[in-house]
């Protein structure tokens, strides 16, 4: 792990903490949430914790590796949340038919574990489910990592399609069937860099399950109203130079959107925390929680 600046260097030990949240279903039981934590190894001068959402085919493993041990490092509890039937979380055999709502109630369990004002970090789709918590939840600050932005995926979707037709249907394959039954040097392609490890993209690709169909359709048009400054809750957009599925344009308008900061990573892919220098995206989110006293 590489320590940031300033940080305590005693190494932060990522621990499973319980976090449950009510079933769709009538009568049925809670669901366990993967809630997974990273905690400044000094107990004192804490500053405020952050809430990590991944994006589509993941889990909360995708902060685990680099961005839980960074921010724990810095000061920052640090926690990532898998949405239900994703990764450790329960709910896998009813992951069709979860919709963005109940991944918000997902967050909102997570933020009442977490028990204090949270600053929310979200990455993709993620990053939807982030703006959707807008004005439904309590947000000490909002930062969006290659977020779908406020008007949906529709638009971005036909763009992919008429310029990238190969990488458009190897993608809808992965929503619509699995991430196995896409060609794995496109998915590359189209979430990281050329540079990153065989072996850990092996490793990464392995880890990738299905998503939830109805969120999948949600997301074409996700009908975010609330805008962060609405709310003066203080926010952060950051895209990435190389992003294949979030334009560059997309990324301007959610920051116009939300009145917020705006920030490019040049060389950087679309999934930024798992990118060979994600110390980048890393170090730049540090910079702005400190500026704003976070």
């Amino acid at each position: 792990m590489v320590v940031p600046h300033g940080a305590d260097r005693s190494p932060p030990v990522l621990q499973r903490v319980p976090c449950r949240v009510a079933s769709a279903g009538d009568g049925a039981p809670p669901l366990e949430l993967e809630l997974i934590a990273a905690k400044p190894a000094s107990t004192g001068g804490e500053r405020t914790p952050l809430l990590f959402l991944h994006g589509a085919f993941a889990g909360a493993w995708v902060w685990a590796e680099h961005f839980l041990p960074f921010f724990a490092a810095a000061g920052y509890p640090a926690y990532a949340l898998s949405l239900r039937g994703h990764a450790g979380s329960d709910g896998i055999d009813q992951l069709v038919r979860y919709g963005v709502d109940d991944f918000v109630a997902d967050v909102g369990a997570a933020l009442s574990v977490i028990g204090a004002p949270t600053v929310l970090v979200g990455h993709s789709m993620g990053g939807l489910i982030a703006q959707r918590c807008l004005g439904a939840l309590d947000l000490s600050g909002l930062v969006l990592l290659a977020s779908v932005p406020p008007e949906g995926l529709f638009t971005i979707n036909i763009r992919l399609a008429l310029s990238s037709p190969h990488l458009w249907t190897e993608m809808a394959l992965a929503a619509v069937l699995h991430p196995n039954f896409a060609d794995p040097q496109t998915m590359r392609r189209a979430m990281l860099s050329d540079t990153i490890p065989l072996q850990r993209l092996q490793d990464y690709f392995a880890r990738m399950q299905n998503e939830a169909t109805r969120a999948t359709l949600e997301a074409q048009f996700p009908c975010v109203w609330r805008s962060a400054a609405s709310l003066r809750v203080p926010t952060l957009v950051v895209g990435a130079s190389r992003d294949r599925l979030i334009p560059r344009d997309a990324v301007v308008r959610t920051a116009w959107f939300h009145g917020s900061e705006l920030r490019e990573i040049a060389d950087m892919a679309h999934a930024m925390m798992l990118e060979p220098h994600w110390q980048e995206a890393a170090d730049l989110l540090l910079d702005w929680l400190r500026g704003k006293a976070f």
